[in-house]
């Protein structure tokens, strides 16, 4: 069975938590942060978003955005993580 869609109320902001898998230590080492920074910068290039807060942790990061359109909102995790999880080796589309 599908989950839900999920509500996506327009000019709310959104508290998004993404953690690696198996919950491994991955984000530890400064390069893989520097990784997703990075990914965050071509996300906010590509997507009209507006970043409240990071937090960096070793197994997850939290994100505080507000997209200018919350139906973008999907794509732009979906990027985000799917550019993350390759290390950035790919480039943004």
């Amino acid at each position: 069975m599908a989950r839900a869609k999920r509500l996506l109320p327009a000019g709310c902001s959104f508290h998004i938590t993404l953690r690696c898998n198996s919950r491994q230590f991955l984000i530890a080492k400064a390069l893989r942060r520097d990784v997703l920074l990075a990914v965050l910068n071509k996300a906010k290039q590509k997507f009209a978003v507006r970043v409240y807060g990071l937090c960096l942790m070793a197994n997850h990061l939290h994100l505080l955005l507000k997209p200018t359109d919350a139906k973008d909102l999907p794509r732009l995790m979906h990027g985000f993580a799917l550019y993350s999880a390759l290390l950035g080796i790919q480039p943004w589309p």
